[in-house]
């Protein structure tokens, strides 16, 4: 199995997997380069799996969706889709990472043996359970470092929305 970046050809087969937005804004994403595809090979046009993300605040990479047909769960490929997910972001120069599920989902338990951590969580309107919120700051290894505390390039300082790595002005 290969995880490549969506064809709009590829549309239909993805909008039967993610049926949580539009064919048409599924469509812009896949042009803005947000989806990815599991396939077979990459000249196969059959669609095992699908990844697609957004960007939190305009400037750190969610992923809104992972889904795996049910013949490709629990064999690895969930975890391959988003190391190569984590991979590309890293390579655009992100170095955070963010997810959620609902509390009384199983998906968390995924998320955690790929190193991602719970930063908080809440509860959607209409929505029973709560909403965890998961980060991880990624890098080229593949693991999470624990060592700056999450504070890069991209990172905030206590709800400031100050950027944490910008240096005071010199008087």
């Amino acid at each position: 199995m290969i995880t490549v970046l969506a064809r709009e050809r590829d549309l239909p087969a993805i909008a039967e997997l993610d049926c949580h937005i539009s064919p048409h804004r599924l469509a812009a994403c896949i042009r803005e380069g947000a989806v990815y595809v599991l396939r077979e090979t990459a000249e196969d046009d059959t669609v095992m799996g699908v990844l697609r993300f957004s960007l939190f605040w305009q400037s750190i990479p969610f992923l809104d969706l992972i889904f795996l047909r049910p013949s490709c769960r629990r064999r690895g490929f969930g975890k391959e889709m988003m190391q190569v997910w984590e991979r590309e972001m890293l390579a655009q120069g992100y170095t955070d990472v963010m997810t959620s599920t609902q509390a009384d989902e199983d998906a968390w338990r995924f998320y955690e043996k790929l190193g991602y951590r719970r930063a908080g969580g809440f509860f959607p309107p209409g929505q029973t359970a709560e909403e965890w919120i998961y980060r991880k700051k990624i890098t080229l290894d593949g693991r999470e470092s624990h060592g700056d505390c999450g504070r890069g390039e991209n990172a905030y300082d206590g709800g400031t929305h100050e950027s944490v790595s910008e240096k005071p002005a010199q008087n």
